[in-house]
């Protein structure tokens, strides 16, 4: 099978609409979203077709507001660019579902562990503007744990002195168009030590959604012995009863559970608990043996994931951390090419893309990594599916996600040494396409038949296919004169 080689066609796609395309509001619910432009530009940005009660705010880019009107709404987005005035949609669903895509965004702990700060969390909130992540959907906010107090004398929970009123945060974060996640556990503790919510489920929620989160991470800990042979009804147990005060609120909020793995969460978080999302192992580290071990055992898990609800192989690892590890920030202990591999096969897999590094120190590569905003498509691609494992030939992997146009990406990856490794089209199930687009290096590639290439030790390609008989193109949305 011959090499493919880049075609002469364009390498990089025009800027295009980022972030969610869909997005699940309960009625009545506040709404915070911002347009994301892949290249930052947001010249004549406006949006139309809004249902009554939500609103576009041009300065800030965002769309707020609250509406019960029920169904799918189209929402058209326009804005000018280089190449003239272009278009795209987005929907919003009022309904009984949300998170209708993977959460995308940073979180506290890998980096600050329980030191983490208000000051840290602005930061990282300003970095997202500043390195053009939120534009590419990077936009929840996640404080995890060590942000706690006391309860005062009414048995509020408070943040403790490194932390100032947390309504005025959150509310300045959604000035951003970011969303602002807290972190809580079921037990009396949480990891680090702090107040958990046992007890105090329906204060602690209604404090939640009175400051303003819209995500929170509720961290087993303290909530009594747990491992494999812990029965399900008892690890279920204490999660029903925050998701049954967090319907109470008048707020959504992303609910996500951490329990390790044990128990099986993926077969009943969803459905038992309300969850939408759920951790599936332990806690990643920053190594090869951590990322490997995670993210390839994930492969019996696609039947689980969709719409609603995410399996959770743990945050990304990539750029600067070790605070979560209770040692000094430093550079990630993957390379490069494992770095690469991490993002591409959680994208695949819908797994929540939560940056676990300081946004502030990321050098350029890990940077125009994580930018890449093809691969950043496909994870919030409509359909949801979690990719399934095709074929293992000794230490090379095949995967494969279908997607909503009809296109499908592959995931190839050595999880050995260095290797030439090959594919035809035909043995995964797939048509002749009309155009195989290499993700990372955003080209398109001659190859009819097949794809054969070297792939460098723990290495990764991630390919985009169209066959003949798809509905969407590698292309952005056309120019449009009446957008």
């Amino acid at each position: 099978m011959p090499m493919p080689e880049s075609s002469s066609s364009a390498a990089v796609r025009s800027p295009r609409l980022a972030g969610p395309k869909r997005i699940g509001l309960r009625p009545g619910r506040p709404l915070v979203h911002r347009i994301g432009i892949s290249s930052g530009e947001r010249q004549g940005l406006r949006v139309t077709g809004l249902p009554t009660g939500l609103a576009f705010d041009a300065t800030a880019g965002t769309i707020t507001g609250r509406t019960s009107h029920r169904g799918a709404h189209k929402v058209t987005v326009a804005w000018e660019d280089a190449s003239g005035s272009r278009s795209d949609a987005i929907s919003i669903v009022v309904g009984d579902t949300i998170c209708l895509t993977p959460p995308v965004g940073w979180n506290s702990w890998n980096v600050f562990g329980i030191a983490v700060s208000e000051a840290d969390v602005r930061r990282q909130a300003i970095a997202l503007i500043e390195t053009g992540l939120a534009d590419r959907g990077f936009t929840a906010v996640n404080i995890d744990d060590g942000w706690q107090g006391d309860r005062d004398g009414r048995g509020r929970l408070q943040a403790n002195d490194k932390f100032g009123d947390l309504a005025t945060l959150c509310a300045d974060l959604n000035a951003l168009g970011l969303r602002a996640g807290i972190y809580s556990s079921p037990g009396p503790t949480t990891c680090g030590g702090f107040p958990g919510s046992l007890g105090r489920e329906t204060q602690d929620a209604r404090s939640f959604a009175n400051w303003g989160f819209d995500y929170l991470k509720y961290d087993w800990c303290s909530a009594g012995p747990i491992d494999n042979s812990t029965a399900v009804e008892v690890i279920a147990a204490p999660y029903a009863l925050m998701r049954r005060a967090l319907d109470r609120v008048d707020r959504d909020i992303v609910y996500h559970l951490c329990e390790y793995g044990f128990g099986d969460a993926w077969t009943w978080a969803r459905d038992r608990v309300g969850a939408n999302a759920w951790r599936t192992t332990g806690d990643i580290e920053d190594s090869w043996a951590s990322v490997e071990r995670i993210g390839f055992g994930q492969a019996d898990l696609a039947p689980y994931a969709g719409p609603g609800g995410w399996n959770d192989p743990d945050m990304l690892v990539l750029g600067h951390v070790g605070g979560g590890w209770y040692q000094p920030m430093r550079e990630t202990h993957l390379t490069p090419d494992e770095q690469r591999t991490h993002l591409g096969l959680w994208t695949i897999l819908a797994a929540p893309l939560l940056l676990g590094c300081d946004l502030t120190t990321l050098d350029a590569e890990t940077l125009a990594l994580l930018s890449n905003e093809e691969v950043l498509e496909v994870h919030q691609d409509l359909l949801g599916r979690q990719a399934r494992r095709v074929f293992v030939r000794g230490f090379v992997e095949a995967w494969r996600k279908d997607l909503a146009d009809g296109s499908s990406v592959i995931g190839i990856f050595a999880r050995g040494e260095a290797v030439t490794a090959s594919v035809e089209w035909q043995e995964l199930g797939l048509r002749t396409p009309a155009i195989v687009r290499d993700l990372w290096s955003r080209r398109d590639l001659d190859a009819p038949v097949g794809w054969e290439a070297a792939l460098p030790t723990h290495g990764s390609a991630l390919l985009r296919v169209w066959p003949a008989h798809s509905t969407g193109r590698p292309l952005a949305p056309a120019a449009s004169s009446d957008a």
